[in-house]
């Protein structure tokens, strides 16, 4: 990074730093009160219901009022009288040259105040502060009546800037479900994944059993097939051993009866276990 891009980094971070640190509200002019009228244009019971009516509200409307500036710019006034009377972000500075037929509203640049007036649907974007002044301050000054032109400014304020609460709050709000929308939508996919591994799992039990059933039938087959072979076997046994019978006094008859019906219990049970297994009990 360059010399120059430092300096200018710097800048803006110092620029950022004085509107953070900037007073929030509300100093007064340097005689105590909101309204300081040099050529004595209202009277003291207007200073005091103006004064009332500006201490009311958050929103703070500080006015100068005087005869003429001459060769000085009125915007260079305004900005070092909004500075030298540390006026901060909810501030507003009204001057009026009578003289001059002029006026001047400066608001502290970036701030909340001023957004709601750029950012008002009521006004150009060209001047949105001069289009404000014009309908909220003309129409009453061109009349004389600076009383009522300061109350339509103050009453202007406070307006825009609750439409703009108002506006900035519902779009927090539209902001905050467009989130919790793309949330839902990002966990769309997980959820598919997660019911794929879920049906792709079942599938191989599925699989996995119909293939253990079928070697199960196969082994149930092979095991009739010797159960058969086991029983032609005991029957030519059972006719070898009669004439053996008759010499045993009745126990190789016994013997032959016990060890046949064993062989026939077991197979029957192995069959009959087999047989569920393969039919899907346990």
């Amino acid at each position: 990074m360059n010399k120059k891009s430092i300096i200018t980094v710097v800048s803006l971070l110092m620029f950022m730093l004085t509107i953070l640190l900037a007073p929030v509200a509300g100093a007064l002019s340097p005689n105590g009160t909101y309204i300081e009228d040099e050529i004595g244009a209202l009277s003291q019971q207007e200073l005091s219901q103006l004064n009332a009516i500006i201490s009311e509200q958050e929103i703070k409307l500080h006015v100068n009022i005087i005869d003429s500036l001459g060769s000085q710019s009125l915007s260079s006034y305004s900005t070092n009288l909004f500075s030298d009377w540390a006026l901060g972000q909810k501030d507003a500075l009204l001057i009026i040259a009578d003289s001059d037929g002029e006026v001047w509203l400066e608001l502290l640049a970036i701030s909340r105040l001023e957004q709601s007036l750029f950012t008002a649907k009521d006004f150009g974007k060209n001047d949105p502060v001069l289009s404000f002044l014009e309908q909220n301050f003309y129409p009453q000054a061109a009349a004389g009546n600076y009383y009522g032109a300061i109350e339509e400014v103050m009453d202007g304020l406070v307006y825009y800037m609750d439409v703009y609460t108002k506006n900035a709050s519902s779009n927090a709000i539209n902001a905050g479900e467009v989130t919790a929308a793309t949330n839902d939508s990002s966990i769309f996919p997980f959820l598919v994944i997660i019911v794929l591994l879920i049906i792709a799992t079942a599938v191989i039990v599925i699989v996995a059993r119909r293939n253990k059933r079928k070697q199960t039938k196969k082994l149930l087959l092979q095991v009739e097939d010797h159960y058969e072979k086991i029983s032609e076997k005991l029957q030519e046994l059972d006719q070898d051993m009669n004439e053996i019978k008759k010499f045993s006094l009745g126990k190789s008859r016994k013997l032959l009866a016990m060890l046949r019906m064993t062989c026939m219990i077991c197979c029957s049970r192995c069959h009959f276990i087999l047989r569920r297994f393969a039919h899907g009990k346990d």
